[in-house]
């Protein structure tokens, strides 16, 4: 089953409820990879369906600074509110229907917020040694987990002029533009939603100097990236994790 575009539109406004939590990502790296279907499908909880474009599905490595991390109505906490991450994703859907963002692992260099983050939104949540940075449209990243799993160095060359928006059913949108997460949280299909201005994005090149990854990232390490892309970054509401509802809008 298809999602269509107002389906995925719909999911880019805002909730209209408080958040409970506000943070800012900064200096984003989006690589994606086109995977055979099946071979992600297979991996994924029954509930959630495979969301595809040009007849793929697709796995990103996004790494990114977290800043000013802290829950609605509180100040930011030295030592907990900014730290480097990176996530390996996926696209889903559930019967046509929220179209969102499935993790197969999302890495961090701060204990804390890992253990913060399998709590309450029971996503898989790594301790991570990482450092990054952004200089004259260079883009330098380094992760490696504590435990096996990710470690990965890259560096990327983005494209000058001014990052833009991008246009609704290319690509750039369909990849960067998710609002809901999707996680099996005490037993149950739960979803999450975000809400942030639409990522300004422009093009980049990367080229790893170290590329050790699992499952799914391990089946293309070794195939160039089509798609790589840049934003600065923006600043971002979270809302509570909820049961998945069929019934979420009309």
């Amino acid at each position: 089953m298809n999602v269509t575009q107002d389906e995925r539109e719909y999911w880019t406004r805002h909730p209209g409820r408080p958040p409970v939590m506000r943070q800012s990502w900064r200096d984003l790296l989006f690589i994606h990879w086109p995977v055979p279907v099946d071979v992600i499908q297979q991996a994924l909880p029954t509930e959630l369906t495979v969301d595809t474009f040009d007849g793929f599905a697709w796995v990103a490595l996004v790494p990114f600074q977290m800043r000013n991390v802290r829950p609605v109505l509180a100040p930011c906490v030295p030592g907990l509110s900014n730290f480097a991450e990176c996530n390996v994703r996926t696209y889903v859907h559930i019967n046509g229907k929220a179209p969102g963002v499935w993790f197969f692992s999302l890495d961090a260099a701060n204990a804390i917020a890992c253990a913060i983050a399998r709590l309450t939104f029971s996503l898989p949540y790594f301790h991570a040694k990482m450092n990054g940075v952004v200089t004259n449209n260079e883009f330098r990243y380094r992760t490696s987990r504590y435990k096996s799993g990710l470690d990965v160095a890259l560096s990327a060359s983005i494209s000058a002029g001014e990052p833009l928006p991008a246009l609704p059913g290319t690509f750039a949108w369909w990849a960067a533009e998710r609002y809901l997460l999707h996680s099996i949280h005490k037993g149950k299909l739960h979803t999450g939603q975000v809400h942030h201005k639409p990522y300004r994005l422009s093009d980049a090149t990367v080229d790893f100097s170290k590329f050790d990854a699992e499952f799914p990232l391990s089946d293309v390490r070794n195939i160039p990236p089509p798609s790589v892309l840049y934003s600065p970054g923006v600043d971002v509401e979270v809302f509570e994790l909820k049961p998945f509802s069929p019934f979420a809008h009309d």
